[in-house]
């Protein structure tokens, strides 16, 4: 007969806990994601003015080639901290999908087995009538006068 539906719920509300602790996790790595972006474009926007620095400023050309470098290592970090999140935002869509086909699949057997309920229901009433019936009929011989 497969799983009890007690069971079925347990899992179920395991699944639908997963799902809200995956769903969370997804709207931290949205939040990561953001963040990163606007790192990006700050640090984008700073190489901009040291740029526009170092050609103004050519006595001091060591001291902002060095600036300059740390900036590209900390837009290289944003990049890659970018790439990052993109991969666990991916990773979590996919898990989000797989535990919405799980409690799809859960739905469906909780459904077959309310069904087979309703089915054990209605042939237990049946079951029940006719041995009421028969018992009917068993007293109904049982008072008859005997003839002989």
């Amino acid at each position: 007969m497969g799983r009890t539906l007690r069971a079925l719920r347990v899992e179920m509300a395991d699944l639908r806990q997963q799902h809200l602790i995956l769903r969370q996790h997804y709207d931290v790595t949205q939040a990561k994601l953001r963040n990163s972006e606007m790192e990006i474009a700050k640090r984008e926007e700073s190489m901009g003015k040291l740029t526009r620095r170092l050609t103004a400023i050519v006595a001091n050309q060591d001291l902002l080639f060095a600036e300059t470098e740390h900036l590209h290592r900390q837009l290289q970090n944003a990049n890659y901290k970018k790439v990052e999140t993109e991969a666990e935002l991916i990773h979590s869509k996919n898990l989000m999908n797989d535990l919405k086909g799980k409690i799809s699949d859960m739905d469906d057997e909780m459904c077959r087995l309310r069904a087979e309920k309703s089915d054990m229901i209605k042939q237990n009433i049946l079951l029940k009538q006719a041995a009421e019936a028969k018992d009917q009929v068993i007293l109904n011989i049982r008072n008859e006068p005997l003839h002989s």
